[in-house]
């Protein structure tokens, strides 16, 4: 037995040499953060699944490989952060998280993103930086509407044309909306003088 069974509002396990999370973290259901950053945790248990009212979900510094599907229960999640681990990929069940607004994916392995990145509609900041296999983005990133924090630095884009990569993430998303399908100009990411994009 883990141990794990009280209800906290927060959970900060970082730097605590953890190589693994034990199932029963899933009956944390009171759980709203849960900080697990700088361990050496290779995956996350299907039960995480059960915390259903987890907005803020710290993963950052660990040797993830895989994300489990069932993360698309954590509907309330808002904030997500993956940075400096070992993802080839996300799940496709990440477009179920609906509240969720900043997303950090930077420094990872990532080759691709799901399609179901665009049906992130409260999307607002996306770090992508330091994923050195990543050569396209999904046209369906554009449908994430609220995006204002798109950064691209250090990430190939080998798949697209070069004088477009250097014109910024404002110029990749143009873009993409142009190879795409979603030509309505209400489709498309509305940028402001002031939004911050980094390539």
């Amino acid at each position: 037995s883990s141990g794990i069974n009280a209800e906290y509002g927060e959970l900060n396990l970082s730097n605590n040499s953890l190589t693994s999370l034990p199932d029963d973290i899933g009956h944390l259901t009171e759980l709203e953060t849960l900080c697990l950053s700088f361990n050496s945790i290779e995956s996350l248990p299907v039960t995480i699944g059960g915390l259903t009212k987890v907005r803020v979900l710290d993963v950052e510094s660990n040797n993830l490989k895989s994300i489990p599907m069932e993360i698309e229960y954590l509907s309330l999640l808002e904030r997500l952060n993956l940075k400096d681990n070992q993802l080839a990929t996300l799940p496709p069940e990440i477009g179920y998280l609906s509240s969720l607004w900043d997303l950090n994916i930077s420094e990872n392995n990532l080759r691709t993103l799901p399609n179901e990145i665009g049906e992130l509609r409260s999307l607002q900041r996306l770090n992508l930086a330091s994923n050195t296999f990543l050569n396209m983005l999904p046209v369906e990133i554009i449908r994430c509407f609220l995006l204002n924090y798109l950064n691209l630095e250090h990430c190939p884009l080998y798949d697209i044309p070069a004088h477009v990569v250097q014109g910024g993430p404002q110029g990749v998303l143009i873009y993409l909306k142009e190879i795409g399908p979603y030509f309505n100009r209400d489709m498309m990411v509305e940028f402001e003088e002031d939004d911050e994009l980094v390539l």
